[in-house]
């Protein structure tokens, strides 16, 4: 609609990995959301028949972004390295946009592994890859200031 103003705010992107909500994002793009496969596999045979298979890969991957200072960063090390010793970093994954409808929710989440790590004389950023094995996913636009 014409004469509408929207905002987005990272401070009101919320993360909540287990029961922990995760901040101190780095800048630039700090989190990717997508699913591992497509909802749909088209086919086209030589006659030009068209054809759709699904896919009930409901899976996805979560790329985080955090600055190497965030504390968030020695929480996630340490899940992951639970997982790793012991099978038991599965934890929720819970994303929601606060001024918009966009929510991402897996029952069903861990670290693939620890992020890398690089120094400079400027802060860095840890990127976090977040195994979703079930996501729920709603992308929704940002609610109208009035």
């Amino acid at each position: 609609m014409e004469g509408q103003l929207t905002t987005f705010d990272p401070k009101n992107l919320i993360v909540v990995f287990g029961a922990r909500p995760l901040t101190s994002f780095a800048e630039g793009t700090f989190l990717t959301i997508s699913r591992n496969d497509d909802m749909f596999k088209e086919y086209i045979g030589s006659s030009g028949e068209q054809a759709r298979s699904k896919s009930n890969n409901r899976s996805a991957l979560v790329k985080l972004t955090l600055i190497q200072t965030s504390d968030d960063n020695d929480y996630l090390s340490s899940v992951a390295i639970m997982d790793e010793v012991s099978n038991n970093g599965i934890l929720p994954l819970m994303i929601h946009d606060l001024l918009g409808s966009s929510t991402y929710f897996s029952k069903w989440a861990y670290s693939k592994r620890i992020a890398d790590a690089s120094y400079s004389k400027e802060i860095q950023g840890r990127e976090w890859n977040i195994f979703c094995a079930s996501m729920n996913m709603y992308d929704g636009g940002n609610v109208p200031n009035l």
